[in-house]
């Protein structure tokens, strides 16, 4: 299993995002601050690991995504991308930071 804690930026909201690999199908549970986001958990509970090998935005993952957020900025699809790879041994589960400031 791999777990995935997100803390999304300015919206204040978490997420924690657990992967479990069954086969070629990964299990999801994705529990969230955000309203949107647990619509989405509530839809996206189980997606074929291949998934993350289909072209940008064309994934099971996006159109989910596309029908429960609002902000397309949210870093929360990436992050359940990253739980789905690296639950099914694609890759190794390695941190992903995104930092921001001003000059």
């Amino acid at each position: 299993m791999v777990i995935v804690n997100v803390q999304a930026g300015a919206c204040g909201f978490a997420t924690k995002i657990e992967a479990d690999a069954d086969g070629e199908l990964v299990k999801l549970t994705i529990s969230s601050d955000c309203q949107a986001v647990q619509e989405l958990g509530r839809e996206l509970q189980a997606v074929d690991s291949m998934d993350v090998f289909a072209p940008f935005g064309e994934t099971e993952i996006h159109g989910a995504c596309r029908r429960h957020l609002r902000h397309s900025a949210c870093p929360v699809p990436c992050a359940i991308l990253k739980a789905v790879e690296g639950a099914a041994g694609f890759a190794l589960p390695k941190d992903v930071h995104i930092t921001m400031s001003r000059k």
